[in-house]
């Protein structure tokens, strides 16, 4: 029954009459623009596919805004007929769109991601979470723009007791050295009475 109705001409001239004035080029405009951020062809969670889709939304609504404002040319356009419509479309391409949103979300990521590496790494390396470490790299860039304040009487790297704590380290060994050789030479003596 309801094939019936639906391969009759009279349904179908009513259908087209009905629809002259529907129009769906909105949809299918934003629809190929969202390829370009997600894909048919791969995959990818629930997540990452609604941030995929605001981003193209916010294309989308960047184009549409410059379009209202007259910011974007028109390069070409093509008159479409289709069969059953009254009107007429026409097909108009523009010129491409400034978008100062992609590089605001770009920085932002990028300082995300910077930070989240720190972290990573500070965890890697075993810092600690409090703010010890944040107060020896504000300690340390003090000391390298040269206003310490409080540390200014922290002495400075020397190289020379640097040189001074090596040698007292060989003399050490040495005499680690003598004083092994000492005991092994007791006990071989008394080995040998």
């Amino acid at each position: 029954m309801v094939r019936e109705l639906l391969y009759k001409p009279s349904f179908e001239k009513a259908f087209l009459s009905a629809t002259a004035l529907a129009d769906t080029a909105i949809n299918e405009s934003f629809h190929s623009l969202s390829l370009m951020y997600s894909s048919k062809r791969f995959h990818c969670s629930p997540h990452y596919y609604r941030l995929k889709t605001k981003l193209s939304v916010l294309h989308y609504n960047s184009l549409v805004m410059q379009d209202l404002l007259g910011m974007r040319w028109e390069t070409g356009n093509t008159k479409l007929t289709r069969k059953g419509k009254v009107i007429i479309a026409v097909k108009r391409k523009r010129g491409p769109g400034v978008h100062e949103w992609r590089r605001e979300i770009m920085m932002e990521s990028l300082r995300v991601r910077e930070e989240i590496n720190e972290q990573q790494y500070a965890r890697r390396i075993g810092i600690p979470d409090d703010d010890v470490y944040d107060e020896v790299i504000k300690w340390w860039e003090e000391k390298e723009e040269g206003t310490l304040g409080e540390y200014e009487e922290w002495e400075e790297w020397n190289e020379e007791d640097a040189d001074e704590g090596e040698e007292e380290e060989e003399n050490e060994e040495e005499i680690d050295g003598n004083e092994e050789r000492e005991r092994e030479a007791r006990i071989s003596d008394e080995e040998g009475i």
